[in-house]
């Protein structure tokens, strides 16, 4: 589906970078990067929501994993893998759309029950709101952008 934002691809080196926060919602995003060699150790947040995306890589595990038991590392209501994973967990289908291939998670693409909790960790399906997680209001108020006071 096409969205407002034209991104379509993202370069490895993006995720090997010291990055904690990557928030990539409503791009026109349908895979991440297929090889990273070195995936960042400090990233506690992919925010993907409302993409295309509808399966994870296997170098994103570790940091899934890093995450486990603090907070989903990966933020994904509205997307294709979502929906696969609602289907999943509410009974009417047993595994993601999407055919496995060489590359993908071996973890975050496993449909068995066995795995649902693990899954329920690592990825938040909620629905994306498109709210800013910066108070926008609030400084364009501020900083004189607008006339009212906050």
């Amino acid at each position: 589906m096409a969205r407002g934002n034209p991104i379509t691809q993202l370069p490895s080196e993006l995720f090997e970078g010291v990055l904690s926060y990557l928030t990539l919602g409503g791009t026109n995003l349908a895979e991440l990067p297929q090889n990273v060699a070195e995936p960042s150790t400090a990233l506690a947040y992919l925010d993907v929501t409302d993409t295309d995306i509808a399966f994870f890589r296997s170098w994103m595990e570790p940091l899934v994993e890093d995450m486990l038991g603090v907070m989903p590392l990966l933020a994904a209501g509205g997307t294709p893998y979502c929906s696969d994973l609602d289907a999943i967990m509410s009974g009417s289908s047993s595994k993601f759309t999407t055919p496995f291939e060489t590359g993908q998670s071996t973890l975050l693409m496993n449909a068995s029950v066995e795995n649902w909790e693990y899954l329920l960790q690592a990825v938040d399906c909620s629905p994306s709101y498109g709210l800013a997680l910066f108070p926008l209001e609030y400084w364009d108020v501020k900083y004189g952008t607008h006339d009212s006071e906050f």
